[in-house]
């Protein structure tokens, strides 16, 4: 967890996510997680939505909709490049 807010720099729950995205192929508007598909191990939703909303104020995530009450969200190209993935907007 980032202990500056006003770091930019991501925590290993931030790669965990992104990496989360791109590897279910949640690259764009159609095609997107929600909260809880994302849960990892131990993490909370709470955590994971504070990190959302860090990611998405840095431009590495974007929401996209909602499925039922839940939104969804997409990696964003930048958060692609971030991570070192080299996955291709279609």
């Amino acid at each position: 967890m980032r202990t500056d807010r006003n770091s930019k720099e991501l925590s290993r729950i931030d790669y965990l996510i992104l990496s989360t995205l791109l590897s279910n192929n949640a690259t764009s508007a159609m095609v997107g997680l929600t909260i809880k598909e994302l849960e990892i191990t131990d993490v909370t939703r709470t955590t994971i939505w504070k990190h959302i909303k860090f990611m998405i104020n840095n431009g590495l995530i974007c929401q996209s909709g909602t499925n039922g009450r839940e939104k969804m969200y997409y990696i964003t190209q930048n958060g692609i490049k971030v991570i070192g993935g080299d996955h291709d907007e279609k």
